[in-house]
């Protein structure tokens, strides 16, 4: 005779599982990680550029979260690459490089709060 066991609360944990993540895909919960993005990218644009520095925003698109600038983000990018009469002076690739981790733990805590609401911490 085969003898099975029951697992009690597993649609619980099913329920409480599918609210974080979809708690973890609004942009309440990217923004914090945009943010350490955003000041990462003024803090690394070069200083005399204050227009260009001045334009770098958080922007929401539906559910989505852009980081950048906006018209300035054309001169941004002859920074980035240079140009035939100007050195490359990179700034964006170099602020997301040194901003991840930061970002990507800025997020978690977010979403970490969400798992201690969900479940009743």
């Amino acid at each position: 005779m085969t003898q099975r066991a029951r697992i009690i609360g597993v649609e619980r944990i099913e329920t409480n599982l599918l609210r974080i993540a979809r708690s973890a895909e609004t942009v309440a919960t990217l923004r914090p990680g945009a943010q350490v993005l955003k000041t990462e990218m003024q803090n690394r644009v070069r200083k005399d550029t204050y227009t260009l520095h001045d334009s770098i925003d958080i922007c929401q698109k539906g559910t989505k979260l852009e980081v950048g600038a906006d018209d300035e983000g054309f001169y941004g990018y002859f920074l980035e690459r240079g140009t035939s009469k100007m050195a490359a002076q990179p700034w964006l690739a170099p602020s997301f490089d040194a901003a991840r981790e930061r970002a990507v733990a800025a997020i978690g805590r977010k979403v970490g709060v969400k798992v201690d609401q969900v479940w009743g911490r």
